[in-house]
């Protein structure tokens, strides 16, 4: 199983040209362009309050055993 998650533009368009990212690769996708997004994934939306550091975020996880 695979998941996705999302963040706000304003972060990402922050922390893409930061040398950590920006070595690695280009952005070439905005969330209001991704399919997986557009269906649903609003409620994927990681919030990443600023800290010392830069950002946090947290999220949990729950499974359904069946």
């Amino acid at each position: 199983m695979y998941a996705q998650l999302y963040f706000d533009e304003m972060v990402t368009d922050e922390v893409y040209p930061l040398p950590h990212c920006a070595a690695r690769s280009t952005r070439t996708m905005k969330s209001e362009d991704d399919l997986i997004f557009r269906c649903g994934g609003e409620e994927l939306m990681l919030g990443l309050p600023r800290d010392k550091a830069g950002y946090t975020g947290t999220f949990d996880r729950a499974l359904q055993i069946v």
